[in-house]
């Protein structure tokens, strides 16, 4: 394995491990443990249990996850793009007010996708295949732009 494989494989499952250890705080949460009892358990302060409370809810399963996990080696590309066929996809666009486009853009879950292929994560063949997939879709999200 290159170092850059290496790194790619490390950051991928310090990512995945951040996740995971979130979606376990919120869990927690849930189930009615103070966030003392909380941040015992997930070894922070209490006061970094809060924010991550307070954050935006990132229990939801993301495309750049399922490549994260290819990266970290928890499923091959066969698996990775068994699951990202058959995604339900979003597709971003910009903000509209009252009839008006915003410049803020919104993500959709397509944007992990093309971010993955930006960052060589995803080969031309795999974007590629993911593309033709969803082309009446990627078509149809660029007409409502």
């Amino acid at each position: 394995m290159t170092i850059t494989l290496e790194f790619r494989q490390v950051n991928a499952q310090e990512r995945l491990a951040h996740k995971r250890r979130n979606r376990l705080i919120r869990q927690a949460a849930r189930a009615g443990k103070s966030q003392v009892e909380i941040a015992k358990l997930a070894e922070l302060s209490q006061p970094q249990v809060g924010r991550i409370l307070k954050a935006d809810d990132d229990s939801a399963e993301t495309p750049m996850e399922i490549v994260d996990r290819r990266d970290a080696g928890e499923i091959d590309s066969d698996q990775m793009l068994t699951i990202l066929r058959s995604w339900p996809y979003t597709f971003g666009g910009t903000t509209v007010v009252n009839g008006v486009d915003t410049d803020h853009y919104r993500r959709g879950s397509w944007d992990d996708i093309v971010r993955a292929y930006q960052q060589q994560r995803l080969t031309f063949a795999e974007y590629a295949e993911l593309m033709a997939i969803n082309a009446d879709k990627l078509t149809e999200a660029a007409a409502a732009e």
